[in-house]
């Protein structure tokens, strides 16, 4: 099984940092599999893209993005005002949006 393969790569275990986790055997993971045609069994062609979760996130294999020329301005000031009102003088923002480029 792919995901066994995956999770249990002694490569991926010994780089330091790795953010890969198990993967999980829950139903969230089987109903978003299940919407690409796929099942827990399925082996996917090289180089196709397989998601375990229906959101973006690099904890579920998504790829995060450094979009820093892209980013409107309202939505810096949106994570400056967020960093502020919590006190934090450095912070590291995600936002998940469909166009970071717009407010």
């Amino acid at each position: 099984m792919l995901v066994a393969k995956v999770s249990n790569n002694e490569q991926n275990r010994k780089v330091k940092n790795l953010r890969l986790k198990p993967c999980a055997f829950d139903k969230l993971s089987e109903t978003t599999l299940d919407n690409q045609a796929l099942d827990f069994n399925s082996t996917p062609l090289a180089g196709t893209s397989v998601f375990l979760c229906p959101f973006p996130s690099s904890d579920w294999g998504g790829t995060p993005q450094l979009l820093s020329e892209q980013i409107h301005p309202e939505n810096i000031k949106i994570a400056i005002l967020g960093s502020e009102l919590l006190g934090l003088s450095i912070a590291g923002v995600d936002m998940i949006s469909d166009n970071i480029s717009k407010p």
